[in-house]
């Protein structure tokens, strides 16, 4: 075995046993090292050095090393004993010494900083020529634990190659003893974060994009398994000009020539592109877990620097050190960057008092510091800087795209703490006004019909006790905020709940039964209508008149939320309202009115009133992309809601070139992760699948899991849902085992995240359950639907949508394996449930009575099942027309019905009808035209019309022929005997 490779392995194995209790180590070297002596007495004596080191600032986590820094560190001694010289004797003479004129090879041209653990040199590289930087350990500073976060630091470095993480290009010692280990680094040309962001006066939003970039390449570090630890502005310098202004050579120069003092960045970028250094102390976990690799930290010290480290990493507890730890870091960066201020003043403090100064105070809102960065960006600093770490941003990723999602003034995901994580906060501090506010919270959950009244009056208490310090739009924000993911399920299911606990035992079962007919979900949604959105926008009308840019905002986000909700006519009026006052106080072409524009558009595409929509639409596209081309944001907005509004009217094709072009102007302008870009796949997917592109489609349903999944992490709710599109793509493309599999999958994770009775639960249990259906194993689908269905009834009552589908998937189930007698009660109260909640000429009404009227017939009881299905015609007739696939199926099945009661001649308009309608669409539908002109032929037989059925006979022979010749198309689609569908 050669030197170095030897001396690797003593590295493989001290890494491999350090973090062992003393006892179990010598067990474990001695099983690892068999037979070889020297090699074990060679990582004692390394264990014994690294044991004498006690200082905080060796005390940080090895990683797993670098191998090309074995060689000769283990010092020139016979006995192979690990050389360890005093660290503060180096740090002494490490000012004193001379400039060396050659390090490993490379020519040293000036010192540009130093720090506790080496010193950096700008340096000649002559092949490559090129300038790099040096970072040398102090001469003499070669302590086994300094060693190893020297070594962490070029391991770490290695692994990740991003163009916002400043890169290693060799790693080695300087000397042949090997006292002297290097890396060599990029050499990067700039200033420090916010030393940058002030010499060349970035605004706001610069700003903001320029933290988004840092948080790019944090996420490049969590997806390698690094957790920084120490991200501050010092840890990030800035290269003028972004990615494509950047040098090839890198520095940790804090160069200030680089202009020539002028503070401006001309034509360049204006952001610049942030490099991140120093991953000295960063932690390397296994990246399919997030599990430490080791923990060579004791419990108790504390790395990192501490007005940048969240509440739990101050308290030296290695076990709760995650990648929300830099997340929390992050959001210290974002807040110092554009307020100029810490969020904790913790210098001068000692370590205990800032500790829990960090964990235990509150920091000042941002917008205290500049009105300008209320609402959302105070939002997203609050996220990230919670100091419950499971309130954070998941991920640095998330955090970016919100402040992306903030600059191109789209909603962002972060929202304030709940009302209840609030109440509990604010109760120790505000005993007198805990009553009141618990008083809304309780309104809100509940739905009760106060809601709206306690709501407002907090709000008007808040501004008349605060009116001296708090704007009205920061009152606009508390308000909107209270009235923001309400559930509406979760209270209808919760009144249901309350309600029959209210009575005795005995009697709970006859309350069961009479509450069956009410809609809870409905009762709660309109509560809410009447009494809080209502309410809410009394007040907008009244209290802010004055304020017209405000109201306009409380408007616009009050009627988004009526939206989310369901309410899309009421929420047309307050929509209508704010795109007027902006387009008054703003002018036609600005961005915020063209953005009101926007949301009135989707908002009127989702109530059919498509023509509106679209063309205003259009006109914003065409306005923003005149005056600042295709890629501005408004204009990818509004193309993005064409597509929507197109695609609800039926008109697919149209919809499917917007589609594609929306997306191949995201994917030339936008990083993969981008939300605008993964939304517009989102599009594009959807209309591929809907008709029927199913090959494109595949390709896009997979790249959206898979960005998810490594963004979100495979269990998150967004993750599971790109899950199940995927599957309902496999389930379409007839590979009913690879969905069934999938939806397998996502139903245990959707049952631990949700639990048993959550709707996102019921809808992959039915999933499922359609999947086995098709697949023919009708018991386990039957016992999926039979869990959902009594799940749906017992929380939230029978009517409701997902109740009647999960009734109508079951009665189906029935139906195929001949069970009429269990399908029928299922298909009269489907029916009955869909008159109420969709009309009588609603499709799902109409295929209801088709359903029902079949079911009768099987059963022998024609009399009954006659006006079931002569309605469904009459309303398939009406609503669709006669060529539609959904009129021919019911007249198909009606026409059958009055054959067997031998009507021939009251049969033979439907089975005209269905001819007519199967040659329109010819030549696509040959076999199933034929087999439905000898069914006529049959039946004017039948009436001894033998010379009027014979040229249909002829004709069905050369259809056939044909067919044989040129198989095409869609196959059959006319159903003949009464089949029932397939669950949906």
């Amino acid at each position: 075995m050669r030197a170095s490779e030897r001396y690797e392995r003593v590295f493989e194995l001290f890494e491999a046993v350090c973090d062992l209790p003393v006892p179990a180590r010598q067990e474990r070297l001695r099983e690892l090292c068999a037979d070889d002596q020297e090699l074990q007495q060679d990582v004692e004596s390394m264990l014994a050095a690294d044991g004498r080191e006690h200082s905080l600032i060796d005390a940080g986590e090895s990683g797993r090393g670098v191998a090309v820094l074995a060689a000769g560190l283990l010092g020139s001694g016979a006995d192979g004993e690990a050389s360890t010289i005093a660290f503060d004797a180096a740090q002494r003479r490490g000012a004193e010494e001379p400039l060396p004129t050659e390090i490993g090879g490379y020519q040293v041209l000036r010192r540009i900083g130093e720090g506790g653990m080496g010193i950096i040199y700008e340096a000649q590289q002559e092949s490559p020529h090129r300038r790099v930087a040096l970072k040398v350990l102090r001469p003499g500073a070669l302590t086994p634990s300094l060693l190893k976060r020297f070594r962490r630091e070029a391991h770490v470095l290695g692994q990740l190659q991003h163009p916002g993480i400043a890169q290693i290009h060799e790693a080695g010692v300087a000397d042949a003893a090997g006292t002297r280990p290097f890396l060599v680094m990029e050499l990067v040309e700039g200033r420090p974060l916010l030393e940058h962001a002030e010499f060349y006066q970035l605004e706001a939003r610069h700003r903001v994009e320029l933290v988004a970039r840092v948080c790019d390449a944090v996420q490049h570090a969590h997806q390698k398994g690094v957790i920084h630890r120490d991200l501050k502005p010092g840890n990030v310098l800035v290269v003028p000009g972004g990615p494509s202004g950047s040098a090839d050579t890198t520095t940790f120069a804090h160069a200030t020539e680089i202009t020539g003092g002028t503070g401006t960045l001309d034509t360049l970028d204006a952001v610049g592109q942030p490099k991140v250094l120093d991953f000295g102390i960063a932690r390397v976990t296994d990246p399919t877990t997030a599990a430490p690799v080791t923990q060579q930290t004791e419990v108790g010290q504390i790395i990192g620097t501490l007005a940048y480290m969240s509440p739990e990493q101050v308290t030296g507890d290695t076990a709760m050190v995650d990648t929300r730890c830099d997340v929390y870091a992050l959001g210290v960066l974002l807040y110092e960057v554009l307020s100029g201020h810490k969020p904790h003043d913790v210098a001068g403090k000692s370590i205990p008092e800032a500790a829990r100064v960090i964990q235990e105070h509150e920091p000042t809102r941002l917008g205290a510091h500049d009105r300008s960065l209320r609402g959302d960006l105070e939002t997203i600093v609050d996220a990230a800087m919670a100091k419950d770490r499971n309130r954070r941003y998941g991920s640095a990723a998330e955090l970016a795209a919100d402040l992306r999602r903030y600059l191109t003034d789209l909603p962002i995901d972060a929202r304030p703490p709940s009302a209840a994580y609030q109440l509990a906060k604010f109760a120790s501090r505000n005993r007198g006004l805990v009553v009141g506010l618990a008083a809304t919270l309780l309104a809100l959950v509940l739905g009760l019909c106060g809601t709206g009244y306690y709501l407002l009056e907090a709000i008007r208490q808040a501004d008349a006790a605060e009116s001296a310090r708090v704007e009205a739009d920061k009152v606009a924000d508390f308000q909107l905020h209270q009235i923001d993911g309400i559930d509406v399920a979760a209270m209808g299911a919760e009144l249901r709940r309350s309600l029959l606990e209210a009575v005795p035992t005995e009697r709970r079962e006859d309350l069961e039964s009479r509450l069956r007919d009410v809609n809870f979900t409905d009762l709660a949604l309109q509560s809410l209508e009447t009494n809080l959105f209502e309410r809410s926008l009394t007040v907008i009308d009244t209290d802010y008149a004055e304020q017209p840019l405000v109201q306009a905002k409380l408007l616009l986000a009050t009627a988004r939320t009526m939206q989310g909700q369901g309410l899309h006519e009421p929420a047309l009026d307050p929509m209508r309202q704010a795109l007027a006052i902006r387009r008054r106080e703003l002018g036609l072409d600005h961005r915020d009115t063209l953005a009101a524009a926007i949301d009135l558009s989707k908002l009127l595409g989702l109530v059919s009133q498509f023509e509106e929509a679209e063309a205003r639409l259009r006109e914003v596209m065409e306005t923003r992309r005149r005056e600042r081309g295709p890629t501005d944001p408004l204009a990818r907005q509004a193309l993005g809601g064409l597509v929507d509004v197109l695609f609800l009217d039926g008109r697919g094709e149209e919809a499917l070139v917007l589609a594609r072009a929306a997306v191949g102007i995201e994917r030339g302008l936008l990083e993969p992760e981008h939300p605008d870009l993964l939304a517009s796949i989102g599009r594009l997917r959807t209309v591929l699948i809907q008709l029927g592109h199913l090959e494109e489609a595949e390709p896009l349903a997979q790249e959206l899991l898979d960005v998810s999944t490594r963004l979100l992490g495979a269990r998150s709710p967004k993750t599971l849902s790109a899950l199940s599109d995927l599957a309902a793509l496999r389930r379409a493309q007839g590979r009913l085992d690879e969905a069934a599999e999938i939806y397998e999958r996502t139903l245990a994770d959707v049952r631990q995240l949700h639990g048993n009775s959550h709707p996102d639960t019921l809808l992959a249990i039915n999933n499922l359950a359609a999947t086995r259906f098709q697949q023919g194993e009708y018991e386990p689908a039957e016992r999926l639907l039979r869990e959902a269905v009594a799940t749906q009834g017992s929380v939230y009552g029978y009517l409701q949508k997902p109740a009647v589908l999960l009734l109508e998937n079951l009665a189906s189930l029935f139906d195929v394996t001949a069970r009429g007698a269990d399908a029928e009660p299922l298909w009269l109260e489907a029916l009955a449930t869909r008159r109420r909640l969709d009309g009588d000429q609603h499709p799902d009404t109409l295929l209801a009575l088709l359903h029902l009227g079949s079911v009768l017939n099987q059963r022998g009881e024609p009399a009954r099942a006659m006006p079931l299905i002569i309605e469904a015609v009459d309303g398939a007739r009406e609503v669709f027309g006669d060529h539609d696939e959904r009129t021919l199926v019911a007249a198909g099945d009606l026409a059958q019905l009055l054959e067997q009661q031998a009507a021939w001649g009251e049969a033979e308009p439907y089975r005209r009808l269905v001819v007519a309608g199967l040659r329109a669409d010819a030549p696509l539908q040959r076999r199933t035209l034929a087999r439905w002109l000898e069914k006529l032929a049959e039946n004017l037989t039948q009436q001894g019309r033998r010379a009027e059925a014979e040229p249909l006979r002829l004709e069905v022979g050369e259809l056939r022929e044909a067919a044989a010749e040129e198989e095409g198309g869609r196959g059959e689609r006319v159903r003949e005997e009464g089949a029932s569908e397939a669950p949906k």
